[in-house]
């Protein structure tokens, strides 16, 4: 709810990985946030009262509460939604970088590189600079991920938008311990709706109608396929090892990766032709053809899939963590999940695999392992499994 934490590509090394910190995905967005009583109102007020009936709802469901209509509790209930909204105002309003804080020299927005030791003291410059220690954070995951290594001060991340965070401590210090609560308790509520009853899904339901209209509800399949096959959490590639199984031929692929070869070996006849009057490629000087053909020469082609799709442990491996070490390291989650508790289960699950790119943070990348392609969303495999 107040930071996002990735894996991605190191922008200085094409193949290695790094640590990115970014602001949280909010509601709404910051300009909605920022202009509540302006031309969002309708948005606004949509929202709001969305954080107040899942409230309603977590306030019944936790307990043996009875319902009540009494005025007391609805000025309660107004009360602490209130304050869930203006917590996360505040959050969206500081991603928002000012006219003041765009000059050049001095810019806050975008992705910098920094040691944890300069992030930590970039973002404590104003009250409540003791709440956040980045090293420690990270450390912390490392503990509850059981990762083989542990994180220094002197460790390179990337930050995104350094203005919000700059912001965020003084946001935490400040709020009230129960408000912060609160938050947390409607973000991890909304964040798990699909793996809940549907008293949840409703108020989707109802918020999609209000915002755009949305009379139906979308069926629980769709919601657990996209669940299974979102990006990064490995699914999609099940998804796309079922998709070759009945619809890729083998031969389709051998008559593809063929016609890739012959158009690289055009590529490189080209930069060897003689420098006479139908060369095309004469004004390249020698060393720019020898950078040229060495860089054909070195072009990986994976036409369709790559080979360990079609290897079930391979694919396990890869895209699922599912090594014997990575069993052993994550035996204390795995025994957590429990036939008949799906929602604590989800939640472990969720939690082993958001381990995974964090225990292969340090692993020597590898170009067909980590095979960076369209998934199979994007080119129909699952709405021909469909």
């Amino acid at each position: 709810p107040f930071i996002s934490l990735y894996i991605n590509k190191n922008p200085n090394g094409t193949l290695a990985k790094i640590i990115h910190f970014d602001p949280p995905t909010f509601g709404l967005t910051a300009n909605a946030f920022s202009n509540s009583k302006g031309s969002y109102y309708s948005e606004v007020d949509v929202y709001r009262r969305r954080i107040k009936k899942l409230a309603k709802l977590l306030f019944f469901s936790s307990s043996s509460r009875s319902f009540s209509n009494s005025s007391t509790f609805e000025a309660m209930l107004e009360s602490r939604s209130k304050e869930v909204f203006t917590l996360e105002q505040a959050l969206a309003k500081a991603t928002l970088v000012l006219a003041k804080e765009r000059d050049t020299r001095n810019a806050s927005f975008g992705d910098h590189r920094k040691t944890l030791e300069e992030f930590t003291r970039q973002s404590s410059t104003g009250p409540g600079w003791e709440t956040l220690n980045f090293t420690t954070y990270l450390n912390e995951l490392a503990t509850l991920y059981h990762l083989p290594y542990r994180f220094n001060r002197s460790d390179t991340i990337i930050v995104g938008n350094v203005g919000y965070f700059e912001k965020l401590a003084s946001i935490l210090s400040t709020t009230p311990p129960l408000v912060l609560h609160n938050y947390l308790g409607y973000k991890l509520a909304w964040h798990w709706k699909d793996a809940t009853d549907n008293r949840a899904r409703y108020i989707r339901l109802w918020h999609r109608n209000r915002a755009w209209g949305i009379t139906r509800m979308r069926p629980l399949w769709k919601d657990c396929l996209q669940s299974v096959t979102d990006t990064g959490v490995g699914g999609e590639w099940a998804a796309s090892r079922l998709y070759v199984d009945r619809f890729v031929a083998p031969e389709t692929r051998r008559q593809a990766s063929e016609m890739v070869d012959d158009l690289r070996k055009a590529f490189s006849e080209q930069i060897l032709k003689g420098n006479n009057n139908n060369n095309n490629t004469a004004w390249l000087d020698e060393p720019t053809q020898r950078k040229a053909l060495e860089k054909a020469a070195r072009m990986r082609f994976i036409v369709a899939y790559p080979d360990w799709l079609l290897n079930n442990t391979a694919l396990d491996q890869i895209k699922f963590g599912f090594t014997r070490k990575a069993e052993e390291e994550a035996d204390h989650l795995m025994k957590a999940v429990k036939r008949g508790y799906f929602f604590e289960s989800a939640v472990e699950a969720s939690r082993q695999q958001a381990a995974i790119p964090l225990r292969d943070l340090h692993l020597t990348p590898d170009v067909v392992r980590d095979f960076p392609v369209y998934k199979p969303v994007s080119v129909g495999a699952l709405a021909s499994l469909c």
